[in-house]
């Protein structure tokens, strides 16, 4: 049953194809990321400082739906370097590594309580 609401949900969010999305890509020009990094055992690092984002900015004009699923577009680029590395390095890699750098980030200026009912 809970893979079965996973994949409706991939269905209904378009996951997929998120790498794809126009919109996703114009959130990551403002919303950077990068998964050109890897870890010593060949694993693809997906790096991002949240604190340099302008959260609040995106939620208030409306796309807190988008915003939500970036998260999912950042994981799925990772996925999709994993598997590149696999195709060139011959590895079977299906992990990566997460780098958070939460530099400048505070909880006061990059939330918004009026937000989360978006």
């Amino acid at each position: 049953m809970r893979l079965e609401k996973s994949m409706a949900w991939r269905k209904e969010n378009k996951i997929d194809s998120i790498l794809d999305s126009p919109e996703m890509k114009k959130m990551a020009k403002n919303l950077k990321f990068s998964v050109d990094s890897v870890d010593k055992h060949g694993h693809p690092v997906l790096d991002f400082n949240p604190g340099a984002w302008d959260v609040r900015k995106t939620v208030l004009s409306g796309r807190y739906k988008e915003f939500r699923l970036f998260w999912v577009y950042m994981y799925e680029s990772a996925l999709q370097r994993a598997r590149e590395l696999s195709a060139t390095t011959g590895n079977d890699i299906s992990e990566f590594v997460i780098v958070l750098d939460i530099t400048g980030f505070n909880a006061r200026s990059h939330t918004c309580l009026a937000c989360k009912s978006g």
